[in-house]
């Protein structure tokens, strides 16, 4: 027998459910500067399939970007350190985007220094990953191409 005034738990549990699963759609979404750190991190390390994973060469398949990305960090960089500090992101569209970076570059130097750099970016398959050919060749050392 149902009373006025009463819900059922069933209903409101299931409100309750609805709207926790929009919440963690709408904020489960990775932003570029997330997406940004996580590529300067890897390149920080020295992990070749991290930044392979979060960047992209345009006409250049994974395997040939690995080989590339180790020649990079492994022989042509491998003691070259930086530190970075994310200023701000600018998502142009839902597909581009730009994240605007103090680097600074040789970090162990009494000459070092911030530089503000662009980092760009571009959603591929619904993941943020940075456009290595549209990095400044200042940034690192012979960068793929």
């Amino acid at each position: 027998m149902k009373q006025a005034g009463k819900t059922s738990i069933i209903t409101i549990l299931g409100v309750v459910g609805a709207l926790t699963i929009g919440i963690l759609m709408f904020f489960g979404q990775e932003s570029p500067s997330t997406a940004c750190t996580r590529f300067l991190d890897a390149m920080a390390r020295g992990d070749v399939d991290a930044v392979v994973k979060n960047s992209f060469i345009e006409g250049v398949d994974d395997a040939k970007a690995k080989e590339q990305w180790t020649y990079t960090l492994k022989i042509a960089a491998p003691y070259y350190r930086f530190g970075w500090e994310i200023l701000n992101t600018k998502v142009a569209s839902e597909t581009k985007a730009s994240v605007e970076i103090n680097f600074v570059r040789n970090i162990g130097s009494d000459m070092a220094y911030p530089e503000r750099f662009g980092i760009p970016l571009e959603k591929k398959n619904g993941t943020w990953k940075v456009d290595v050919r549209s990095l400044p060749r200042k940034i690192f050392p012979s960068f793929p191409r």
